[in-house]
């Protein structure tokens, strides 16, 4: 929870006692934890986003946050996967916890052939409809909510080759 002050709050509801507070540089407005509450994408005043470990309390700067967004879905079979949602467009992000350069947050662009892994491409969105507001995130697959007609879905442009897998 964020408290009136813009700090992020960690509570314990066994022992009735916050175990964690945590203070950006900037006053904290919105906070999207994935479902266990072991990571956190927080949103400071000035628009940033960052994800929050509360395990080693680090830090990292999400890469092309959008100021806009309204919502953040974690995907609930892989961990590490998550989107960033605004009005018109996802942005699809991977957590990286072990690498050379350290944890780090990749914007992930869309692969097509196995040839363009080793290759440096920029991240990548996924369009909404007007009409759509997406509410769960399973394996690269967005469940949205329309009005006109109930619950649709679509891969990121991310998982795009689902659609053609034969496996």
């Amino acid at each position: 929870m964020v408290d009136s002050e813009g700090k992020l709050q960690y509570y314990l509801i066994d022992d009735c006692a916050f175990i964690l507070e945590h203070r950006g540089q900037n006053p904290i407005t919105k906070v999207f934890p994935n479902k266990a509450g072991t990571r956190c994408v927080i949103v400071d005043n000035t628009g940033n986003g960052y994800m929050f470990n509360p395990v080693d309390e680090s830090v990292l700067l999400i890469p092309n946050f959008q100021s806009g967004t309204y919502n953040v879905l974690w995907d609930l079979e892989d961990q590490n996967l998550f989107v960033t949602v605004d009005k018109e467009k996802m942005h699809t992000y991977l957590y990286v916890s072990l690498s050379l350069d350290g944890a780090q947050i990749i914007h992930l662009p869309e692969y097509l052939k196995l040839d363009e892994v080793d290759k440096q491409k920029p991240g990548i969105v996924t369009y909404i409809d007007n009409d759509m507001k997406p509410i769960i995130l399973k394996d690269g697959f967005v469940y949205s909510h329309a009005r006109t007609d109930g619950i649709r879905g679509q891969f990121l442009t991310t998982h795009s080759y689902m659609n053609s897998w034969r496996g």
